[in-house]
């Protein structure tokens, strides 16, 4: 054989080496193929399946945050009445508790000087005309108290917080 027929028989080998190596790599590359595609299917499927799992999620922490909201609602009004029961509940009660005991001294003081006994302030028995200075000397008592307020105001300067004229407060 000659050298050109030689080259062309090895020409034609390596031809049909090359096409079957393509082969062989064609065939693994549509195995891949085939495979990516299936897990891409099955990528797919457990996506839908997670955002349908999510929206569901999403939907009950949506009603959960309405009804906290409600409910969060609700408690600040329950508090809200609560604070004004109690407000009443003082108010209903500290004034006839406050006057029920004033009454109680009133009459403990006049049961005193009815029967004859000292004085509510451990001084001598009042003289029968000493009820007509009862009321004077209350009166007296409620002046030196107001003139003691105002000297102690005066003494602390105006009550607008202005600053005194010698700069202090």
């Amino acid at each position: 054989m000659s050298a050109s027929a030689s080259a062309a028989v090895a020409l034609s080998v390596l031809t049909v080496a090359v096409a079957v190596w393509f082969g062989v790599v064609a065939s693994a590359l549509s195995r891949q193929l085939r495979r990516i595609a299936r897990l891409a299917d099955d990528l797919e499927h457990e996506l839908g399946r997670a955002g349908r799992d999510l929206a569901e999620g999403a939907a009950a922490v949506s009603t959960d945050a309405a009804a906290l909201d409600a409910l969060t609602e609700r408690a600040e009004e329950l508090v809200g009445v609560l604070e004004q029961s109690t407000q009443l509940g003082y108010l209903a009660v500290a004034q006839p508790v406050i006057k029920a005991a004033a009454l109680a001294s009133g009459v403990r003081h006049g049961a005193r000087r009815l029967l004859g006994g000292a004085d509510a302030d451990g001084g001598d028995p009042p003289s029968p005309g000493a009820a007509r200075e009862v009321g004077g000397g209350a009166r007296e008592a409620g002046r030196e108290a107001r003139e003691a307020g105002r000297d102690r105001k005066a003494r602390r300067g105006p009550s607008d917080g202005s600053a005194r004229k010698d700069g202090r407060r």
